[in-house]
């Protein structure tokens, strides 16, 4: 999951959290840094992507959704805002990360990977030839 929402040009997050981003703590998990299990609550990324300002992004409203049919929902952040695609190739440690994130997530009582969201930004979008790949 990425994303950067709610975030103005101080670089300060508004705290807004939509009602479709709300917390339901007995359906809606995150796996944090430690590859510990806790209720989710936005920012969902707040000890990932810690050299940035973390908003609201597209994991929780997709949990809350994703809720009604398949019961708990277990979200793993891995988003890093500010870095491009070609930066999660595989080999790189972005991507090794995520993968180890998502091998603990089904160690640890997943079933299985049922979704992937990825969320990319305005890093790719800098020049004509980037924006159009």
């Amino acid at each position: 999951m990425a994303g950067r929402g709610g975030v103005d040009k101080s670089k300060i997050w508004d705290g807004v959290v939509p009602p479709e981003c709300s917390p339901d703590p007995s359906k809606i998990y995150r796996l944090n840094a430690r590859l510990q299990w806790e209720p989710a609550l936005e920012p969902l990324h707040h000890d990932i992507d810690d050299k940035k300002t973390c908003g609201v992004g597209p994991g929780m409203s997709f949990a809350n959704a994703a809720k009604e049919r398949m019961g708990v929902v277990g979200l793993v952040p891995c988003a890093v805002g500010g870095t491009a695609i070609k930066e999660w190739g595989r080999g790189t440690p972005l991507y090794e990360n995520m993968v180890k994130r998502a091998a603990t997530a089904v160690q640890d009582g997943a079933d299985e990977i049922k979704a992937l969201l990825w969320y990319q930004g305005e890093s790719d979008a800098l020049t004509q030839r980037y924006a159009e790949s």
